[in-house]
């Protein structure tokens, strides 16, 4: 198992900050109108407002409601904040397999955080199996888009598993077949030395 506080400390798209949310009150209400006429972009824009509470009162439980249509639609920012929301039980029940869903329908947007979140939960296990192989692929996709995280990140995968094989190895090493095979390896090795040692005598001489 990975460790979040000790691999990964958080998963950080509860830091998410969505910029351009500002509104006044007539531009609020005619993107409403044309929210509530199904396009998902205004949509999204409305659940933003709810979500940051700037220009209206913050409202999460509206915020989920609109980002849920427009994510419906394909929006990705929408799938990202659904995702979030879903993770950190804000306007909905908290629930890892459904911000996982959404996450990873972002991630397959192209989304690098979405990638990115993706590639954690994967790793700690939170609403997927855990699957180490898996979060590689998804933390070098946001990675390759230049995801510093996410960078951060597969160098420490990397070092769990090599810690995770030293974890392995070390204690066969020390069992009495892993100490027999290991004697014949260094027995094979000296006497592959010793000939090399030779035939370099011979060719001085």
């Amino acid at each position: 198992m990975i460790k979040r506080n000790t691999i990964f400390i958080a998963l950080v798209i509860c830091t998410v900050v969505f910029t351009g949310c500002f509104t006044t009150f007539a531009y609020f209400e005619g993107t409403k109108s044309v929210a509530e006429k199904g396009d998902p972009d205004a949509q999204y824009y409305i659940g933003c407002v709810y979500y940051d509470g700037i220009g209206e009162e913050q409202n999460y439980t509206e915020a989920f409601a609109w980002f849920s249509k427009s994510a419906k639609q394909g929006n990705v920012h929408a799938q990202l904040m659904l995702g979030k929301m879903y993770h950190d039980g804000q306007g909905i029940t908290k629930d890892y397999t459904e911000a996982f869903n959404w996450l990873k329908k972002a991630a397959e947007q192209d989304s690098a955080l979405a990638q990115y979140a993706v590639g954690l939960m994967y790793a700690n296990g939170e609403g997927i199996k855990q699957d180490t192989t898996e979060a590689k692929i998804w933390l070098s996709k946001a990675a390759e888009q230049g995801n510093q995280d996410a960078q951060k990140a597969l160098k420490e995968l990397e070092h769990y598993h090599f810690m995770q094989q030293l974890n392995v190895i070390i204690p066969w090493l020390i069992s009495k077949k892993g100490g027999e095979i290991l004697f014949i390896i260094l027995v094979v090795l000296a006497k592959i030395f010793h000939y090399i040692l030779k035939k370099r005598k011979k060719v001085e001489q």
